[in-house]
Protein backbone atom coordinates (compact mmCIF):
# COMPACT_ATOMS: atom_id res chain seq x y z
CA UNK A 1 0.00 0.00 0.00
CA UNK A 2 1.73 3.05 -0.95
CA UNK A 3 0.96 7.17 0.13
CA UNK A 4 0.40 9.66 -2.08
CA UNK A 5 1.91 12.93 -1.56
CA UNK A 6 -1.02 14.73 0.04
CA UNK A 7 -1.30 11.61 2.48
CA UNK A 8 2.21 11.91 3.60
CA UNK A 9 2.35 14.17 6.50
CA UNK A 10 0.40 16.65 8.27
CA UNK A 11 -0.31 20.25 6.14
CA UNK A 12 1.25 23.06 7.52
CA UNK A 13 -2.28 24.37 8.53
CA UNK A 14 -2.90 20.91 10.48
CA UNK A 15 0.27 21.93 12.36
CA UNK A 16 -0.49 25.67 13.27
CA UNK A 17 -3.76 24.63 14.31
CA UNK A 18 -2.49 21.50 16.84
CA UNK A 19 -0.04 24.47 18.00
CA UNK A 20 -3.07 27.01 18.18
CA UNK A 21 -5.24 24.42 20.15
CA UNK A 22 -1.81 23.58 22.65
CA UNK A 23 -1.47 27.05 23.54
CA UNK A 24 -5.21 28.00 24.08
CA UNK A 25 -4.84 24.18 26.70
CA UNK A 26 -1.45 25.29 28.16
CA UNK A 27 -2.36 28.97 28.76
CA UNK A 28 -5.08 28.84 31.47
CA UNK A 29 -2.91 26.32 32.85
CA UNK A 30 0.16 28.39 33.08
CA UNK A 31 -2.03 31.21 34.55
CA UNK A 32 -3.64 28.97 37.51
CA UNK A 33 0.17 27.52 38.56
CA UNK A 34 1.40 31.33 38.87
CA UNK A 35 -1.30 32.29 40.45
CA UNK A 36 -1.10 29.54 43.25
CA UNK A 37 2.92 30.73 43.30
CA UNK A 38 1.89 34.67 44.33
CA UNK A 39 -0.77 33.24 46.34
CA UNK A 40 1.70 31.37 48.51
CA UNK A 41 4.20 34.32 48.79
CA UNK A 42 1.44 36.38 49.79
CA UNK A 43 0.67 34.08 52.63
CA UNK A 44 3.69 33.32 53.70
CA UNK A 45 4.48 37.20 54.02
CA UNK A 46 1.61 37.84 55.92
CA UNK A 47 2.74 35.25 58.41
CA UNK A 48 6.56 36.42 58.23
CA UNK A 49 4.76 39.73 59.31
CA UNK A 50 2.23 38.37 62.35
CA UNK A 51 5.61 36.67 63.79
CA UNK A 52 7.09 40.16 63.71
CA UNK A 53 4.20 41.33 65.44
CA UNK A 54 3.61 38.86 67.82
CA UNK A 55 6.91 39.38 69.45
CA UNK A 56 6.75 42.74 69.22
CA UNK A 57 3.24 42.50 71.54
CA UNK A 58 5.14 39.64 73.79
CA UNK A 59 8.49 42.42 74.39
CA UNK A 60 6.04 44.54 75.39
CA UNK A 61 3.91 42.27 77.36
CA UNK A 62 7.74 41.58 79.47
CA UNK A 63 7.78 45.33 80.03
CA UNK A 64 5.63 46.04 83.56
CA UNK A 65 4.62 49.38 82.52
CA UNK A 66 2.45 50.98 79.10
CA UNK A 67 3.36 54.28 78.35
CA UNK A 68 0.91 55.93 75.74
CA UNK A 69 2.63 56.64 73.09
CA UNK A 70 4.54 55.81 69.28
CA UNK A 71 6.91 53.85 69.08
CA UNK A 72 8.60 52.90 65.11
CA UNK A 73 11.42 50.31 64.62
CA UNK A 74 12.36 48.12 61.95
CA UNK A 75 14.11 44.77 61.53
CA UNK A 76 14.16 41.51 59.12
CA UNK A 77 13.04 43.52 56.28
CA UNK A 78 10.15 44.66 58.00
CA UNK A 79 8.99 47.80 59.54
CA UNK A 80 6.43 48.54 62.39
CA UNK A 81 4.63 51.43 64.56
CA UNK A 82 3.48 50.09 67.93
CA UNK A 83 0.82 52.81 69.53
CA UNK A 84 -0.35 52.59 72.85
CA UNK A 85 -3.06 54.58 74.06
CA UNK A 86 -5.91 55.07 77.03
CA UNK A 87 -9.07 53.40 77.15
CA UNK A 88 -11.84 54.27 78.72
CA UNK A 89 -14.73 53.41 76.32
CA UNK A 90 -17.21 50.46 77.01
CA UNK A 91 -16.29 48.00 79.29
CA UNK A 92 -13.05 49.39 80.04
CA UNK A 93 -14.42 52.77 82.01
CA UNK A 94 -14.51 51.41 85.27
CA UNK A 95 -10.99 49.82 85.40
CA UNK A 96 -9.74 53.21 86.96
CA UNK A 97 -11.80 52.57 89.82
CA UNK A 98 -10.79 49.04 90.59
CA UNK A 99 -7.17 49.98 90.27
CA UNK A 100 -6.45 49.19 86.73
CA UNK A 101 -5.65 50.61 83.51
CA UNK A 102 -6.36 49.81 80.05
CA UNK A 103 -4.69 50.70 76.72
CA UNK A 104 -5.26 49.40 73.24
CA UNK A 105 -2.25 48.49 71.81
CA UNK A 106 -1.92 48.49 67.70
CA UNK A 107 0.58 47.74 65.81
CA UNK A 108 1.13 48.07 61.85
CA UNK A 109 3.59 46.36 60.15
CA UNK A 110 5.24 46.68 56.18
CA UNK A 111 8.08 45.62 54.28
CA UNK A 112 9.20 46.90 51.13
CA UNK A 113 6.37 46.51 49.35
CA UNK A 114 3.70 48.39 51.65
CA UNK A 115 1.57 47.68 54.67
CA UNK A 116 0.78 44.34 55.39
CA UNK A 117 -0.59 43.86 58.97
CA UNK A 118 -2.40 46.08 61.58
CA UNK A 119 -2.72 44.50 64.66
CA UNK A 120 -4.96 45.24 67.84
CA UNK A 121 -5.17 44.14 70.96
CA UNK A 122 -6.53 45.68 74.32
CA UNK A 123 -4.10 45.12 78.25
CA UNK A 124 -5.46 45.53 81.38
CA UNK A 125 -2.64 46.87 83.76
CA UNK A 126 -1.85 48.13 87.58
CA UNK A 127 -2.91 51.42 87.56
CA UNK A 128 0.20 53.93 87.37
Amino acid sequence: MTRTDAQAGFTLLEAMVALMLLALVLAPAYSLLSGGGRAARAVDRRAQALAVAEAQLAALSAERRLVPGTYPGEGGGYRWTLTVTPRSDGPFDGAAARGMAAYRVTIDVADRDGPILDLSSTRLVAAP
